[in-house]
């Protein structure tokens, strides 16, 4: 369906369990099903996804305004939930990410991200990771560590080489060694 989703176009995913690595390489939304967007991650109902790529993301963003939106991670299978490279105005909201063994959410050269009502459990890098994402709102994402945490060394959000970043309103706890690294 994301191939054959015109530029700019609504991709709605059924619910389901989906077992593949995607890359957006064009503007678009892809909606699974959100529930409430104003409490933390997505429905129970939502599609889950887990990508086949031991060592890559679930999902590879390569394109300019893209919005990810109600989906269940399942880190199961691959490394890394989202990666996204010179992808400014990603909107990445009301998903769960459960057990990647690398960054759940890692972008790299972006500006104008936000990541928002968003759950992270048993991450084993950092839940959010960003480096010259100038702009970038992180905001209302809960963030847990349980057995495997977020790994020793790691924060639960790490914001690095980039200005005017806001972040409000996360909840960090658990066992992880570090919540909040910034470096400028």
């Amino acid at each position: 369906a994301v191939d054959a989703a015109g530029t700019a176009a609504t991709v709605n995913v059924a619910a389901g369990a989906y077992s593949e690595n995607l890359v957006i390489d064009k503007s678009l939304t892809l909606r699974g099903n959100g529930g409430d967007l104003l409490v933390a991650g997505a429905d129970a109902a939502a599609p889950s996804i887990s990508g086949t790529l031991v060592a890559g993301p679930i999902m590879q963003v390569n394109a300019s305004n893209v919005t990810i939106e109600g989906f269940n991670f399942n880190g199961i299978g691959s490394a890394q939930g989202i990666v996204a490279n010179s992808a400014d105005g990603l909107v990445v909201t009301n998903n769960t990410f459960d057990g990647t063994s690398g960054n759940a959410v890692d972008v790299s050269n972006s500006a104008n991200t936000q990541v928002t009502y968003n759950v992270f459990t048993s991450i084993g890098n950092d839940a959010i990771h960003m480096v010259f994402a100038d702009g970038a709102m992180i905001a209302h994402n809960e963030i847990l560590g349980s057995a495997g945490g977020f790994g020793a060394g790691h924060d639960g959000i790490h914001v690095e080489d980039s200005a005017l970043v806001t972040i409000q309103s996360n909840l960090i706890q658990g066992d992880g060694a570090g919540s909040f690294g910034a470096v400028n």
